[in-house]
């Protein structure tokens, strides 16, 4: 399935759209597509662009005209699907032809173009397919955190992939990166691990291309069905996979008189958010029935850990209550947390619980 770049005039000369492609680059890679390596020496622009950009042909992949040294590609300046191709960089370009227009190519925003650096694995993997070689799976393993933006990639992962009974393992390198070659065609599930991590298979079992975090808040362990990747004779997949660090946070909720509050939600909330109190947070818990909780995985951070005695019946639904080191300050302790570290007796006393009294006429 795949969702095409939409444009609408929003202010001249500026264009806007919307794209998501579901199609990894090993997919993107078929007919009517032309994929190249190439060297930029005219930039496209900074902002919204200023043109298209010219390129030199290194490495044709995929119906690349004989020949072809250097060619125009057409980012879609001055529009917001603009794709800027830097000057002196080296890309792997994903284009079509541009009717009356040669040397000449288009690239859409939906298009699967990629910087070259850090990403040689993918490259590997479209030569491999353009000359019909072994099947191979590539990815890179990154640590999860609140946004796609904080991720960072994870050496020394162990990587399986299992299909009909066989598996396949590889460790992943110093940047993270994994490759899993020669393998035979079939639909194949992944695990990976690495002590002091947990998969995140939410984001693990979603297809590229996609949004990985889901828009409703469940609680870990709560996770999507797994997904089989498909893979055929000749071809190649790019799959990335994520780890949670396994920080933790543990305390007690308790009433002022000493007595456990169960089954009130204790939530950890990313401390650099400008509103912890309305901010969506990065793991919950419940108390069990001594008013213990424990929220993991977290990845090492600060956090505000909080709780709103209204989540529990015949609690004062009262603001939320927050960990504070000093009985009575206006504002929350930080708790700092470190990748697979637990962070102890962070513990929150609960205002008392509603008193029911007689009313007399």
């Amino acid at each position: 399935m795949r969702l095409v770049a939409t444009a609408f005039l929003i202010s001249t000369p500026v264009f806007g759209c919307w794209c998501e492609n579901a199609f990894s680059p090993c997919q993107e890679m078929r007919s009517g597509k032309t994929v190249f390596v190439a060297r930029v020496i005219v930039d496209s622009g900074e902002g919204h662009g200023s043109g298209p950009a010219r390129v030199v042909i290194e490495e044709p992949l995929w119906n690349v005209p004989q020949g072809m040294r250097e060619v125009d590609v057409d980012t879609m300046a001055g529009t917001s699907c603009y794709r800027r191709l830097k000057a002196g960089e080296r890309y792997v370009i994903f284009a079509e032809s541009t009717p009356g227009l040669k040397p000449r190519f288009f690239m859409s925003s939906c298009s699967r173009t990629f910087s070259l650096a850090g990403n040689e694995h993918i490259l590997d993997a479209l030569r491999v397919k353009a000359q019909g070689g072994p099947s191979r799976i590539v990815g890179i393993v990154t640590r999860s955190g609140v946004s796609n933006a904080t991720r960072r990639p994870i050496p020394g992962v162990t990587v399986m992939a299992r299909s009909s009974g066989q598996a396949f393992e590889t460790i992943t390198d110093k940047e993270g990166r994994y490759e899993l070659r020669a393998l035979p065609p079939g639909s194949y599930e992944f695990a990976v691990a690495k002590p002091g991590f947990l998969p995140d298979d939410e984001y693990n079992n979603t297809q590229p291309g996609w949004p990985a975090r889901r828009k409703e808040s469940e609680p870990f362990g709560a996770l999507p069905a797994p997904v089989s990747v498909p893979l055929a004779a000749g071809s190649c997949e790019v799959w990335d996979l994520a780890l949670w660090p396994r920080g933790r946070i543990s305390g007690k909720v308790s009433f002022p008189d000493g007595r456990p509050v169960a089954g009130v939600l204790v939530q950890a909330v990313e401390s650099y958010s400008q509103d912890w109190k309305t901010s969506k947070p990065m793991r919950t818990a419940r108390t069990d029935a001594a008013g213990r909780y424990l929220i993991e995985p977290l990845p090492g951070s600060d956090y505000v850990v909080a709780v709103n005695p209204g989540s529990v019946r015949d609690l004062a639904p009262s603001a939320a209550v927050f960990f504070t080191n000093t009985p009575g300050e206006s504002k929350p302790t930080e708790v700092r947390v470190k990748d697979d570290e637990e962070s102890t007796g962070v513990n929150i006393t609960l205002p008392l619980a509603r008193q029911f009294a007689p009313v007399h006429r």
